[in-house]
């Protein structure tokens, strides 16, 4: 999966702790979607490697990202 020059940009620009909430938000969205794709993978491997530098669990971050949504 490539990403535009565009879309690049976009996470270029953003500052660590952006990126680590893009990347939360991103993988609880796509969590529980099966089958689980190629670029689901990959993505996850990448988050992993950002969860490192995170002690929040995944429930923790779902619960964060979620809370007041209906």
């Amino acid at each position: 999966m490539t990403l535009s020059a565009a879309k690049q940009d976009i996470f270029d620009k953003l500052q660590e702790d952006e990126l680590d909430m893009v990347s939360n938000y991103a993988a609880s969205l796509i969590r529980n979607r099966t089958p689980h794709t190629d670029a689901y993978y990959k993505f996850m491997e990448a988050r992993g490697k950002m969860l490192q530098k995170n002690p929040m669990t995944d429930e923790e971050i779902d619960k964060e990202i979620h809370t007041g949504v209906k």
